[in-house]
């Protein structure tokens, strides 16, 4: 190698988005493998920056995020009917000692269940 330089070359393809690179890569090498001493060209789709592979990985993070607060929230609406029943158990009780009937008592606990859910809807919504 003494004595003798040694020349690269480069070219850069642009490709339009959405284009399958490992495709095009595939049809440049069987194109190039076609012509005359064209089987010394190489093409490698390069690899993505590491901000860009890092942008891709927290991409998914807001679905995560967003998939746990409402998992969260159903929790605590659970949670809050929960208590409004036990404490209202006392009440349930002697009404339905009274006459009310089974039914109508689970109608009571539907209503508030209910009136919670749309209350938090729309306090949520509208601040959240």
């Amino acid at each position: 190698m003494i004595g003798q330089t040694r020349l690269h070359h480069i070219a850069q393809v642009a490709l339009r988005p959405g284009a399958n690179v490992q495709a095009v890569a595939h049809r440049l090498d069987t194109a190039a493998a076609a012509i005359k001493g064209g089987q010394a060209l190489q093409f490698h789709p390069p690899a993505p920056p590491q901000a860009v592979q890092l942008i891709k990985d927290v991409a998914a993070l807001p679905l995560l995020l967003g998939a746990f607060l409402a998992l969260l929230a159903v929790g605590a609406v659970g949670h809050a009917l929960a208590i409004a029943v036990c404490r209202r158990q006392h009440e349930l009780a002697v009404l339905r000692a009274l006459g009310m009937t089974q039914r109508r008592a689970r109608a009571v606990v539907a209503t508030q269940a209910s009136v919670l859910a749309v209350t938090g809807l729309v306090f949520g919504g509208r601040w959240g």
